[in-house]
């Protein structure tokens, strides 16, 4: 079965099994998604030459989850490609919030409950077979 408008527009499987009962898409045709029965081959749609300049623009200062909604992917697609591309996050993303980074110019969750300088462990200078029990230690 081919598509009669392109080669690389629709993704078209084999017959692999015959128990499989599976709903799979068939194509991202030109009038919506077609269904279909998996047959036991996983289906792969190529990435256009617009995905890939839209990743390149776009990763350095987006989230990858933003990316793949936009371009209807998975993030582990989105991820694979990115490293694929060699392409890294932009020094200002890794300083926003929106990274996610923990830094101190940020207002970020967790930062009064660290450990605060000059404050020391409750179990420090102490041996571990005095606050551990031997099934513990053994683990």
């Amino acid at each position: 079965m081919k598509c009669k408008i392109s080669d690389s527009c629709c993704v078209y499987h084999a017959c692999m099994s015959d128990d499989c009962q599976k709903d799979v898409v068939l194509s991202q045709g030109h009038a919506g998604w077609g269904k279909g029965r998996c047959e036991g081959v996983i289906l792969r749609r190529k990435w256009t030459e617009y995905e890939i300049n839209y990743i390149i623009k776009f990763y350095p200062d987006k989230l990858a989850s933003d990316i793949a909604k936009d371009l209807n992917r998975s993030l582990k697609q989105i991820y694979y490609k990115v490293k694929l591309l060699k392409i890294h996050k932009s020094e200002e993303f890794k300083a926003s919030e929106l990274s996610g980074r923990l830094n101190k110019n940020n207002n970020f969750k967790g930062l009064e409950f660290r450990f605060k300088q000059g404050c020391n462990p409750r179990n420090k200078g102490i041996k571990q077979i005095d606050y551990m029990s031997s099934e513990g230690i053994k683990k």
